[in-house]
């Protein structure tokens, strides 16, 4: 399986708390950054 790999730019505490650990732990996804 091909990952996605991207990075979250501006987008505020929603993202650090909620959104950047939800992406992070899924196995196809390379959180950069």
């Amino acid at each position: 399986m091909n990952r996605l790999r991207f990075g979250l730019v501006g987008t505020g505490p929603w993202a650090s708390a909620t959104h950047a650990p939800a992406l992070s732990r899924h196995p196809g996804v390379d959180l950069n950054g």
